[in-house]
């Protein structure tokens, strides 16, 4: 499996004195969290991840950690959380698929581990996307899901149909490959914009339901994903 892991943003609205990806969740920064988890794996063919040329403080943490796998890091000042996207998956074969995450995501492991056994056995879709019904965000993505999991719809707001919001987890198939070119070309600058043209370019958009998943951007998100993870470890124990 490829992985492409986004962590070019600025989080400003964070308010913290480190960059985003540097800061911690119980002992460890949200990136070192991350790539533990896909470390876990024993199908990890790539791991790639962009960060914030004007934050060389990330890249340098990176380089001190050490995994079973080659870390490719990119450093890049881009526009949009699209734009990395596009740069991250340069690195990736067009042939083959890929789980794309943001580096502000918190997750349970097994939940996360459960999602990629989902996609890794996925035949007949392009896309399978994370969702989860724990809304925390400013401005959440809203998924409309149908009873068989089939996105219908990415909405601003809630509506009786859509009960669930992104998680921040995209597992992309070959077809995805040419919807972000595509979202290049004209000028696409959201992820969530590049999330409606997979449908509007008919591609078959799944959903895989998750539990609580933190998107971490406020002060607030920090305390509850830190102590939301520290009492699920602890009962893991």
């Amino acid at each position: 499996m490829h992985y492409a892991i986004l962590a070019a943003g600025e989080g400003s609205r964070l308010g913290s004195v480190s960059a985003k990806p540097l800061v911690t969740i119980n002992g460890k920064t949200l990136s070192q969290r991350m790539l533990d988890i896909i470390a876990q794996r024993n199908d990890v063919q790539s791991v790639t991840i962009i960060t914030n040329s004007e934050k060389p403080e990330i890249e340098a943490h990176l380089r001190t950690l050490k995994y079973p796998f080659e870390l490719n890091i990119i450093s890049a000042h881009t526009p949009s959380a699209a734009h990395s996207l596009a740069e991250v998956v340069r690195n990736i074969p067009r042939n083959e698929k890929f789980v794309g995450l943001t580096v502000d995501t918190v997750f349970v492991t097994k939940e996360f581990h459960d999602y990629l056994d989902a996609f890794a056995a996925m035949e007949d879709h392009d896309v399978l996307m994370g969702v989860t019904r724990f809304v925390d965000d400013e401005k959440p993505l809203y998924v409309e899901v149908a009873p068989d999991m089939r996105i219908n719809a990415f909405g601003d707001f809630p509506t009786e149909a859509a009960e669930h919001v992104s998680a921040g987890i995209y597992g992309l198939g070959p077809a995805a490959r040419d919807v972000i070119d595509l979202s290049m070309a004209i000028g696409v600058n959201g992820l969530r914009e590049f999330q409606r043209a997979l449908l509007l370019r008919n591609l078959d958009v799944r959903a895989h339901e998750m539990g609580k998943v933190f998107d971490v951007d406020r002060p607030h998100d920090l305390v509850e994903a830190r102590e939301f993870i520290l009492e699920q470890e602890q009962a893991a124990e």
